[in-house]
């Protein structure tokens, strides 16, 4: 088997005042990026640097900072500890997210109403946004397409980032998100795109939205302003995920090479 099947000592001891010494640390698929165990009810997360992305950061003090500042709100797991490269939640029984998208939006528009967290990051924004995205993309990419100026404008929210169908759990009809390690302040246009991108959803759900779900989607979402800027950024936002996919693939991930002409057409529509 491999070993990271299995918790390191060092993390076992680390878990000791939360964990009882004979639990059964329980490998959970799905993860793309660290290593997470089922530890009865909670869940443990050890963290990967290695595995950050462009567009995806892995920051155990950003997830940890977001699990303190949102609790109580309903849309994420209760903190249970933290280390230096782990943390541990509550475990969210449930299952992953697979259809109906309005409680998906609800769920966003909860996040994107709660008071800023000041000890985020800070992401880039519309034009900067895309000046960004230009750095690190792939130099074999179409051009990335141009923003129509001015966009409409909107204040910088707090954003998960990475609502993928793997990251949401449905509980009683409700939407949870898990795997805050790339939370920031800033447009909540991405989230949405997101969670939208043909990519990401074939990539963690084996198919891509119907044009009726990202109906539904829309026109859950209550913010209007939110909506008119995620239609005037779509191209950039779903060229900066194919160029996720196009510097996955970079790196074998053949399944990113898969999705990446799905993106493209999205970003290109």
């Amino acid at each position: 088997m491999k070993p990271d099947l299995f918790p390191s000592p060092e993390l076992r001891q680390a878990l000791r005042p939360l964990v009882p010494k004979d639990a059964v640390w329980q490998r959970m698929a799905g993860g793309r990026s660290n290593l997470v165990w089922r530890v009865g009810g909670l869940v443990v997360k050890q963290f990967r640097p290695d595995r950050a992305s462009p567009l995806f950061p892995n920051d155990p003090l950003a997830e940890r900072a977001a699990l303190t500042g949102l609790a109580g709100c309903g849309i994420a797991p209760r903190m249970a500890g933290s280390g230096s490269d782990w943390i541990a939640y509550d475990h969210l029984p449930g299952q992953d997210w697979r259809d109906d998208p309005v409680p998906v939006a609800r769920a966003l528009a909860v996040l994107h109403r709660q008071p800023l967290l000041p000890s985020l990051t800070r992401a880039p924004m519309g034009h900067d946004l895309r000046r960004a995205a230009q750095v690190w993309a792939p130099q074999d990419l179409p051009p990335c397409p141009e923003l129509n100026a001015p966009l409409p404008q909107i204040a910088p929210r707090i954003i998960h980032r990475d609502p993928v169908p793997g990251n949401i759990v449905m509980q009683d009809g409700q939407a949870r998100l898990i795997d805050w390690q790339c939370p920031a302040i800033g447009d909540p246009a991405e989230d949405l795109a997101v969670f939208l991108s043909p990519a990401m959803q074939m990539l963690y759900r084996g198919a891509v939205l119907s044009e009726t779900e990202i109906a539904q989607f829309l026109a859950a979402y209550p913010d209007r302003e939110v909506i008119d800027r995620y239609r005037a950024m779509r191209g950039v936002l779903h060229w900066r995920i194919a160029a996720h996919c196009a510097w996955r693939a970079g790196q074998g991930c053949a399944d990113y090479a898969r999705a990446l002409p799905l993106e493209c057409a999205m970003a290109a529509a």
